[in-house]
């Protein structure tokens, strides 16, 4: 009975070790990608203004510029998409981590810090 709770308590570890492994990669790659949508739309930001110019200008149409605007959207929606797996990422990796509450038992509680914050 004793190896058998020895090698859970083992199994249990490597488990928890590798969820965390596997959390932390995930946020890393979430992050990633929520700069470089963010990038994007920064871009497609630019490109909208510089489209209503050359529509003033007479250099292009006013369909032009409305795709351009859509880009734009789908670009701030793909964003928006980002930033929800970031905060997903986030959370698993603080209840991977065990560090989603503060406090002690029956009074825990969640913090502004503890949902924004990479546990450290």
């Amino acid at each position: 009975v004793r190896r058998q709770t020895l090698i859970r308590i083992d199994d249990l570890g490597r488990a928890i070790r590798s969820n965390v492994l596997v959390a932390q990669d995930d946020l890393a790659r979430s992050a990633e990608r929520a700069r470089l949508l963010r990038d994007a739309a920064a871009l497609y930001g630019t490109a909208v203004q510089d489209e209503a110019q050359k529509l003033q200008l007479g250099l292009s149409t006013i369909i032009d510029l409305v795709l351009i605007e859509d880009r734009l959207t789908r670009s701030l929606l793909d964003e928006i998409s980002a930033h929800f797996s970031y905060a997903a990422a986030l959370t698993r990796l603080r209840y991977e981590t065990g560090t989603g509450a503060t406090g002690a038992a029956p009074s825990f509680g969640v913090t502004t810090e503890t949902l924004t914050t990479v546990p450290r």
